[in-house]
């Protein structure tokens, strides 16, 4: 097996590692075949094919090196590999599925992927930071191309650390949910928990891990999003900008539970004026 990856770029190099990772899991000696990964500037904005001739020469394309990404997934799905939560492999692959056979896939919907409210015990923000990154790339494999974070004030930005609202949830005494999660004593990013009660370092760590999953997203080929609800201070979301500066888009929601329940935002004057 040959794999010429002939885009320049992080994500093409991504998607070729990917490539030769997934078929040498379950292929041993893969048969002779040429995976040619190239971006296709002439294609349909957020397409992606693989076309494969009789010679056992199999283009992988996309117009952005994101698509060739998903082209790459495409091709591993249709030989057998079912990506899920967890990668499920067959016995053997089907080479024949992509050998002289074309397929192309035009999304519906421009960006594809899930909003993660990251304020809960039960979701990644109680992850290892390699579990969250895992998590992450989990989602490029299933092809969607886009994460939104959530954060609310004191979690993530604007004295981030404060996890789940400030509460606490202290992990349950019986030994058999002990034994299925990593955190000793409260449920929150495993690497946090010994720095539990130092507020500042908590913040610093918390700022570093969101930063990491970012950056996994984006070597995955994600559109990643920060959804928040603007401050009364514009400055506090000027500094979450400086402190993730790998967001594509920031998302500025209306408060939770509206009416009298509202806090005081941002002005709308102040939203265009800095937009």
């Amino acid at each position: 097996m040959e794999i010429l990856n002939q885009t320049a770029g992080e994500i093409g190099a991504y998607a070729a590692s990917e490539l030769k990772k997934h078929i040498e899991a379950v292929c041993g000696a893969p048969p002779d075949i040429t995976f040619i990964l190239q971006t296709a500037p002439t294609m349909e904005e957020y397409a992606y094919s693989f076309n494969g001739n009789a010679k056992g020469q199999v283009l992988l394309l996309g117009r952005r090196e994101n698509e060739v990404l998903l082209a790459v997934y495409l091709a591993l799905d249709v030989m057998g590999i079912v990506f899920d939560t967890k990668t499920r492999y067959p016995e053997e692959l089907d080479f024949s599925c992509v050998i002289g056979k074309m397929k192309t896939v035009r999304p519906f919907v421009r960006l594809r992927g899930i909003r993660q409210h990251i304020n809960f015990p039960m979701d990644i923000s109680s992850y290892h930071l390699e579990e969250a990154r895992e998590y992450i790339r989990s989602l490029a494999r299933m092809r969607m191309n886009a994460i939104t974070f959530h954060s609310y004030d004191g979690m993530w930005h604007n004295r981030p650390g404060h996890f789940f609202y400030g509460r606490i949830h202290e992990i349950p005494s019986q030994d058999y949910i002990k034994a299925a999660v990593y955190n000793r004593n409260y449920y929150m990013i495993p690497e946090c928990e010994a720095l539990y009660g130092k507020e500042k370092v908590l913040g610093e760590y918390a700022v570093y891990w969101l930063n990491e999953v970012m950056k996994t997203a984006k070597e995955c080929g994600l559109h990643v999003t920060m959804s928040i609800e603007p401050a009364s201070d514009w400055q506090i979301t000027a500094e979450m900008l400086k402190e993730y500066p790998l967001i594509d888009t920031l998302e500025l929601i209306s408060p939770e539970g509206g009416g009298e329940c509202a806090q005081p935002c941002t002005d709308s004057k102040e939203i265009k004026e800095h937009a």
